[in-house]
């Protein structure tokens, strides 16, 4: 129900109306109650305190008289009476021991004020009591008990011989002056909602209904009825309106009869947005893209001038990929220095739209003087939302490109973003492609690439790490012997072999002609060298065919063992396991060594 209610009045112009000009009345009336409740309190305890005042003076003379004459019957009689009839909550008198000596609460009588502490006798009547046998004068609120209170010292002979204190109930007056503030405010409360009820069927009745006449007309505009006209009746600021949304009712009827050549002119440009897609699309070489999409959006656009720039790697120097009717100098101001806003559109990743400004002094647009150019047209090409490049056509008439050359030049910059961020993935793809091209293992990139990973794996969690180096046994006499072709073809056949024996977590790569190198993650070097000795046998009964398609078996390989230890770099652990290699090509090959 409160959602419904607050949708309604976000809903109502006169709702909201009604709202800004009587809430600021409601805050008057909020302040208005409360500083008067303040005052009716503040004068309240003024009253409260001139009333101590009085009963403290008119009980001093003669309990001083019975202290001196020590008739302690008569202090408490006193005490009693005067404590009779009135608002009065409590009277004690205090001895130098701060002992009552006598009080309208009998159960007081003869107690310490600090044994009544806290229950009777708060914290600041126990400060007050001690600065009255001191010779010290208070008057205070307590609001711990809701009192107002009053201590006056006894003086005889320049020294406090008691001290009085004298407390009065103010809670129920406070209470009373609280329900005649909240009867104010409430019944202001009602005065400001009737007002603003008023002011809401006022509002409604002379302006939100005609609002609405115009508001149901735009409704039939939208909808396609060009005959639909808003009542146009007074001559206030909303007859004005209705009289404005009829005139504009009638353009638009007139522009809407010259639709069809608007179209036929954005049909031309989609046209060339067509095109630049169907370039772009076909080619991933952008030398040949980028000439290709500049020629057709400077015939497009008339431009007869243009550039294309692509930012560098290193995001801070520029490359001309295209340009078109431009000298060599203005070219290089371009693509060098970032002239001829070029490089303002990369700072700002948004489009510059100028021309005719200084066509008098021989260019207006700044760094391209000695082209002749007065107009300039230039966007960013983007992708996935960073600058890549500048798209730039320029022209040597005044002012001579509009709002929708801008418009169609920016969409034509997206499509080339889009050309750019797939010829450079492309190209990232084939410098990070992670197979050797004859074995079908990884390259030695990709092996060195997850070697490193995995000896940081390996640091982190205290794991195990080896690698295995193989070095194929005489194989530069093999391929003497047989030919190179029959070399490849036992590379081939020793990576299959490889693969099926190794497990599916290791990693095999060719290192390097006939030298390969395998990962083996969470492996000790006893693990290694199992693995180790079962590629070395696999390998004397791997067969090939050579001359005469006759079965050759029994070649051999030379095995490395190096397990990682904490703190290896890649160069030492790579180190250990090729001198490895050495000592078992040293021994006598075909074995494996650690």
């Amino acid at each position: 129900m409160p959602h419904k209610l607050f949708s309604k009045i976000r809903s109502s112009m006169s709702a909201k109306v009604a709202i800004i000009v009587t809430l600021p009345v409601v805050l008057v009336v909020a302040f208005q109650s409360y500083f008067q409740y303040t005052a009716t309190r503040k004068l309240l305890f003024q009253n409260t305190e001139i009333q101590l005042r009085r009963i403290a003076e008119s009980l001093r003379p003669p309990l001083a008289l019975f202290l001196i004459q020590r008739d302690y019957y008569q202090v408490q009689s006193l005490i009693v009476e005067s404590a009779k009839g009135s608002d009065i909550e409590l009277i004690a008198l205090y001895d130098p021991q701060e002992t009552v000596l006598a009080s309208n609460k009998v159960k007081w009588l003869g107690r310490s004020a600090v044994d009544m502490q806290p229950d009777d006798v708060t914290d600041n009547d126990l400060a007050a009591i001690k600065k009255g046998l001191q010779g010290g004068y208070s008057i205070y609120y307590d609001p711990l008990d809701d009192q107002y209170c009053l201590v006056m010292p006894m003086i005889l002979n320049d020294e406090a011989i008691a001290t009085l204190h004298i407390s009065l109930d103010v809670g129920g007056l406070q209470a009373a002056v609280e329900r005649d503030a909240i009867e104010r405010f409430v019944f202001s409360l009602l005065a400001v909602v009737a007002i603003g009820t008023t002011i809401f069927a006022l509002f409604h009745h002379y302006f939100t209904r005609r609002i609405q006449s115009v508001s149901t007309a735009a409704i039939k505009l939208a909808s396609g009825d060009m005959a639909a006209r808003a009542d146009e009746k007074g001559m206030d600021e909303i007859g004005h309106l209705a009289v404005s949304f009829n005139t504009m009712t009638e353009g638009i009827a007139i522009w809407r009869n010259n639709l069809e050549q608007i179209a036929a002119n954005r049909t031309k440009e989609l046209s060339a947005l067509y095109e630049v897609v169907d370039t772009v699309s076909k080619s991933l070489d952008l030398s040949v893209v980028l000439p290709n999409v500049l020629e057709r959006v400077t015939d497009n656009l008339g431009a007869g001038k243009g550039a294309i720039v692509l930012v560098k790697n290193d995001g801070k120097t520029l490359a001309l990929m295209a340009q078109q009717g431009l000298s060599e100098e203005g070219a290089d101001r371009i693509s060098r220095l970032g002239q001829g806003c070029v490089g303002d559109v990369i700072r700002r990743n948004g489009p510059i739209r100028a021309g005719g400004v200084n066509a008098e002094k021989g260019g207006a647009i700044p760094g391209l003087e000695q082209e002749y150019i007065n107009s300039a047209l230039v966007v960013p090409i983007t992708a996935r939302g960073d600058v890549v490049g500048v798209l730039a056509v320029y022209s040597e008439r005044n002012d001579a490109f509009s709002e929708q050359d801008e418009a169609l030049l920016a969409t034509i910059g997206n499509q080339v973003g889009v050309a750019v961020e797939n010829a450079r993935l492309y190209e990232k793809t084939l410098e990070l492609a992670q197979a050797d091209g004859l074995t079908g293992l990884a390259n030695r990139r990709h092996l060195m690439e997850r070697l490193k990973q995995e000896m940081d794996r390996a640091d982190r969690y205290q794991t195990s790490l080896s690698i295995i180096f193989i070095d194929l046994d005489k194989f530069k006499s093999f391929n003497d012997t047989y030919g190179h072709p029959k070399g490849d073809e036992l590379l081939k056949a020793f990576s299959t072999m490889v693969r099926r024996t190794i497990r599916t977590a290791d990693l095999a790569g060719r290192y390097g002609g006939e030298e390969f190198c395998i990962l083996l993650p969470n492996t000790s070097a006893k693990g290694a060298q199992v693995i180790a000795e079962r590629l070395r046998a696999a390998m004397e009964n791997l067969t090939i065919f050579v001359g005469d398609d006759l079965p050759l078996c029994g070649r051999t390989i030379s095995v490395g063992i190096a397990e990682f230890s904490p703190g290896d770099s890649l160069e030492k652990l790579i180190s250990r396991a090729d001198a490895a290699l050495y000592r078992a090509k040293e021994g006598g090959r075909n074995r494996v060594a650690l």
